[in-house]
């Protein structure tokens, strides 16, 4: 799969949160609460048919980081692919800047950043869905990780 669908196949999903315990509005559809937040995107990182490809596909300002595949100069990603035909497994080195992210200068020791994370894995064509293995809830970003930044 590519583009908006990358999530369907073997695939992260990793989702930002620059302004965790920022209230949301509250419309009754998770989606657009969700895209709501300040600084809340989520992307998608896959190999795919055509390489290595990472796809925003939520975005709280969609003029200035809008949704769809990110360039390499705003986000370099490599994804290994090793074993045999019974045994793949992928190796993702991603690179993000805190700008892609929307944060135009890093952040400083204390600082939060809330995160989730979940790995898709489509093991045949006849899957509807990927297994999914997440890490915090995905969707919902009161239930994301907090990661506090400390000094060097």
């Amino acid at each position: 799969y590519t583009g908006y669908l990358t999530w369907k196949g073997d695939s992260l999903q990793l989702a930002f949160d620059l302004d965790p315990g920022k209230t949301t509005e509250k419309t009754g559809n998770l989606l657009a609460d969700i895209g709501s937040r300040h600084r809340y995107s989520e992307i998608d990182l896959a190999l795919t048919k055509k390489g290595p490809q990472a796809y925003r596909t939520i975005s709280f300002d969609k003029e200035k980081f809008p949704v769809g595949l990110i360039s390499s100069a705003k986000l370099k990603l490599a994804v290994v692919k090793t074993g045999g035909k019974r045994n793949v497994l992928l190796i993702y080195e991603a690179a993000i800047p805190w700008k892609t992210l929307g944060r135009f200068k890093a952040p400083g020791p204390g600082d939060i950043i809330g995160i989730a994370a979940t790995v898709n894995d489509l093991d045949s064509p006849k899957q509807r869905d990927p297994s999914a293995l997440g890490i915090f809830e995905l969707k919902n970003p009161k239930k994301f990780g907090i990661l506090v930044l400390g000094a060097k």
